[in-house]
């Protein structure tokens, strides 16, 4: 046995299990799935429009192929079905790189929340005008801070009061 050989042999027995299992991630090309492009869904006009926002939080499987299976939703409004629908069809269509185990792809699972949030209009009112209603909006789009969290921005539809002397 050469010494290079003998000198691998023996750092191998000094290593713990996590160290040589990050050598062979790093080696072998271990990765977890991820969307090939943003998961962008659809604000639905409807929802938007009645100035209503929601989460929708999905879990689903990515099957080796990089296609998206088995998907189960939980939504927290009152506008449950059409949130549910955009988000549903936006996952059917997005495409995934499929989970990497020592090279070779498998199927994983994963989890999202969508965030359909409002923000006031930039519309500039006239002097003897003012917004109904969107005052508690924030002035733009939120960023997300946290992965597998999707803003879902919409410009929210306010009512324009007159003010009459």
């Amino acid at each position: 046995m050469t010494e290079g050989v003998r000198r691998i042999r023996s750092s191998i027995h000094t290593t713990s299990n996590y160290q040589v299992f990050l050598l062979v991630s790093v080696i072998s090309g271990c990765a977890t799935a991820h969307p090939l492009k943003p998961i962008v869904p659809v604000y639905p006009e409807a929802i938007r429009t009645a100035n209503a926002q929601g989460r929708v939080t999905a879990r689903f499987k990515i099957a080796e192929t990089g296609e998206p299976g088995s998907i189960k939703i939980d939504v927290d409004t009152a506008s449950s079905g059409l949130l549910e629908s955009s988000v549903r069809s936006t996952l059917l269509k997005t495409r995934f790189a499929p989970a990497r185990l020592l090279g070779f792809a498998r199927s994983s699972e994963l989890h999202y929340v969508f965030d359909f949030v409002l923000f006031r209009p930039k519309r500039a009112l006239g002097p003897d005008e003012k917004w109904l209603g969107v005052d508690h909006f924030p002035a733009k789009c939120p960023v997300s801070q946290k992965e597998r969290r999707v803003i879902v921005c919409g410009e929210a539809v306010p009512t324009i009061s007159k003010s009459v002397f």
